[in-house]
């Protein structure tokens, strides 16, 4: 039994169709290098390993304990936030619990094999696949074991790396801004908004998140088109209906 997390780039594939061929492979590259160098300094703890191909990662520990599960969320979340502050890429994944392996096989000089089992591999592709949020989906396991745990608390199906804090980071926000009105305004945005918001004791910093929104898009379409769209947009299918009421206040 182990715990396996399964990350994906968020649109992956719109942004390739974007890029020329060279600008994609310095696309991927930094993705890939920025995750290595976060995984060399937990190096040490040999309980997580992990795979990279093309825009997914995998990562597992080799037992079910607090500990690992803990140290796992903790690389998570740093791979998260740093891909997304470095590189301007969201990730979104899923987090299960169960059998897991690397099946030995041999290997072909031209040919490369990569072979992995698992009911927790594929539990944590379905969860990221069923997302319509950005975040890690928590199987009903992980979230029992994380219950269980004093460092978590207000546990629910979604370990969410975006907060308000990390919004207000920087230029975090206008960066996350900028992917939503690329991707056309998807409803995974809203959601994480949602869930950031929700999240937030604080209403001041609630009505200072929405107050940034505006003066961004604003800045960015003097004619506050943007600012309609976005509110426009916001009552899309699949946004979570109490944000849209949220929204409704707001903008």
């Amino acid at each position: 039994m182990r715990y396996v997390a399964y990350l994906d780039i968020l649109g992956f594939k719109e942004t390739l169709k974007n890029l020329e061929h060279d600008d994609a492979i310095k696309y991927i590259k930094d993705f890939a290098s920025l995750v290595y160098n976060k995984f060399s300094k937990v190096e040490s703890d040999r309980n997580i390993k992990g795979y990279i191909f093309s825009d997914s990662i995998i990562l597992y520990t080799n037992d079910t304990k607090d500990g690992s599960l803990s140290a796992l969320i903790n690389l998570i979340r740093d791979i998260c936030r740093d891909e997304f502050e470095v590189n301007k890429v969201l990730l979104r994944g899923g987090l299960a619990r169960g059998a897991f392996d690397k099946v030995p096989a041999s290997e072909l000089k031209a040919l490369e094999k990569g072979l992995i089992v698992g009911t927790a591999f594929v539990d944590a592709y379905r969860l990221e696949s069923s997302a319509k949020v950005i975040g890690i989906m928590l199987s009903d396991y992980v979230k029992n074991d994380m219950s269980r745990c004093t460092m978590y608390s207000n546990i629910n199906n979604l370990l969410n790396y975006i907060d308000i804090d990390f919004l207000f980071k920087n230029n975090n926000l206008r960066d996350f801004i900028k992917l939503a009105f690329n991707s056309d305004w998807r409803p995974h945005y809203y959601n994480t908004l949602y869930f950031v918001i929700k999240n937030e004791h604080n209403s001041n910093k609630v009505e200072k998140l929405f107050s940034e929104i505006k003066k961004i898009l604003e800045e960015l379409d003097s004619n506050r088109n943007l600012v309609r769209t976005f509110w426009e947009k916001g009552f899309s299918e699949n946004v979570e209906e109490d944000f849209q009421l949220i929204l409704q206040k707001y903008i």
